[in-house]
């Protein structure tokens, strides 16, 4: 989270907080020192841009390892930016995971050796790997889908069915899409002589249509996905998967990626897993999923324990195939 004075334009980092009554932030403040006055705290998109501050880090000038103590890390951290908090301008990329006290960065650490420093790790996204054709799943920004190599075939398509899609979206797999398609400044489809462009949006993530907010917290039921950013695309089509009664409950989030640009598992489905990147899973914890791997299935249908494995215990003996 951000704080800044009311009538200053300038943020700060949120670091940690100490009491009930103090926060540590970053970059020290800039302005004149000012008592008494009015603040606004302002919250980073759940599940997307966090801040993790656990314990404390070491980094080594030179080294590619920084050193935890008391920081519960995990592989889950692979593919996000790792700073000092006093110095958050100069960011590493956490290359791979060795233990809860050990990540490897890149580049190397080009600063004076430091030990058990304030830092944080930030959940930007990659966008090239996203968009990568040799994704499981996808929205089809760089081809269509008929070109992702790795994605499992059914009724001789990867993506889904026409019957699945509204206009203009039923020539899956051969479609493709722009940035715009899915992002924009208004909240319906474009309005001639409205602002439009990525420059800011009253919805989070900057959702076009007229659900915009309504991602990715709807629940399974007909009147949820009914009012859900999906269906300004989508039909409810996903069988069983969707409309089973004890499954109206559940939220998209419980079952798929919450940045849905693309995914290594097929129908964007978000695993409980510690190998999956917590930035795809809400709140950034893995824990809120309620799928451990699943079997794509090739004729449509799904089968309660053939091709779901779950952690609610109503599908433990389903397949281990597709894992992150």
């Amino acid at each position: 989270m951000y704080i800044g004075c009311s009538n200053d334009t300038r943020l700060s980092v949120i670091t940690n907080v100490l009491d009930g009554t103090n926060l540590a932030i970053s970059p020290a403040f800039s302005n004149t020192t000012a008592a008494a006055q009015n603040y606004v705290i302002y919250n980073v998109t759940a599940g997307l841009t966090p801040i993790f501050t656990n314990g404390t880090a070491s980094f080594t000038n030179n080294g590619n390892i920084v050193a935890g103590s008391g920081t519960g890390w995990s592989s889950g951290l692979v593919g996000l930016w790792i700073y000092l908090t006093n110095n958050p301008a100069v960011t590493y990329k956490i290359i791979a995971f060795n233990s809860a006290t050990s990540l490897k960065i890149s580049p190397a650490f080009a600063g004076t050796t430091t030990t058990a420093q304030g830092y944080a790790i930030s959940g930007d996204t990659d966008l090239a790997q996203e968009f990568s054709p040799f994704n499981k799943s996808g929205h089809p920004i760089v081809t269509g889908l008929d070109n992702y190599s790795n994605s499992i075939v059914i009724a001789t398509k990867r993506g889904l069915l026409a019957t699945a899609m509204k206009a203009p979206w039923t020539n899956v797999g051969v479609q493709t899409m722009l940035c715009s398609d899915c992002h924009d400044t208004t909240t319906t489809n474009y309005v001639p002589g409205a602002a439009q462009g990525p420059h800011g949006s009253a919805y989070q993530f900057m959702l076009r249509g007229p659900n915009g907010n309504n991602w990715p917290n709807m629940t399974n039921n007909a009147v949820g996905f009914d009012n859900s950013w999906c269906a300004n695309c989508h039909l409810n089509s996903a069988g069983v998967g969707h409309t089973r009664s004890n499954h109206s409950s559940a939220r998209c989030y419980t079952c798929h990626i919450i940045v849905p640009h693309g995914g290594k598992i097929s129908r964007l489905i978000a695993l409980n897993s510690p190998n999956m990147p917590a930035r795809y899973a809400w709140t950034n914890n893995v824990s809120s999923v309620g799928l451990v791997s699943i079997l794509k299935a090739t004729t449509g249908g799904y089968s309660e324990n053939g091709n779901c494995k779950t952690t609610c215990g109503h599908h433990g003996s389903g397949p281990v195939n597709e894992t992150w």
